[in-house]
């Protein structure tokens, strides 16, 4: 019995880290928010429209550039935490979180439980940040809670030539 305890207790702990994480920890990076899309789902079949219009974001803000999504990892479906180099932690109402990778990765997309799902850009790229559903509404109008959450664009990390 004690130990059961003592395992609740470190769960506990971890959640409480991780909501500290989200909510209050100013370190922690959303990225740059770039739009909720309603294109059923962040799927291949949707890509070149999605790409289009980062495109155009990127433009609206004076940057040249092409975008070509690569996937990186994805966990689907709480409480899953793990997949590939990715790994994504929930504070316990499902709407804010947390996730790391192992490689850095330059955008994310959270998908709620609608057919929209909102992406970020980590300009420069990251291995960690913050993650929320605020910009997702469902069916009803309201906040949902995390569907799954996607990674794309893994950077090579840059690794200095030998002197």
């Amino acid at each position: 019995m004690n130990k059961v305890r003592w395992i609740c207790i470190v769960v506990m702990a971890m959640s409480l880290t991780f909501s500290g994480l989200a909510l209050g920890n100013p370190t922690c990076d959303f990225g740059e928010f770039i739009g909720t899309f309603a294109y059923n789902n962040d799927i291949p079949e949707y890509m070149a429209e999605i790409e289009d219009d980062v495109e155009d974001w990127f433009s609206a803000r004076g940057i040249t550039r092409e975008v070509d999504f690569s996937s990186y990892a994805k966990v689907d479906d709480y409480p899953a935490t793990t997949n590939g180099g990715l790994t994504v932690a929930y504070d316990p109402d499902l709407k804010t979180g947390t996730w790391a990778t192992t490689d850095p990765i330059e955008f994310y997309t959270v998908k709620g439980g609608s057919v929209e799902f909102a992406l970020y850009w980590m300009e420069g790229g990251a291995t960690s940040g913050c993650w929320t559903t605020q910009e997702i509404l469902n069916n009803g109008g309201n906040q949902p809670g995390i569907s799954h959450l996607s990674t794309w664009n893994p950077l090579t990390p840059v690794v200095p030539a030998p002197a």
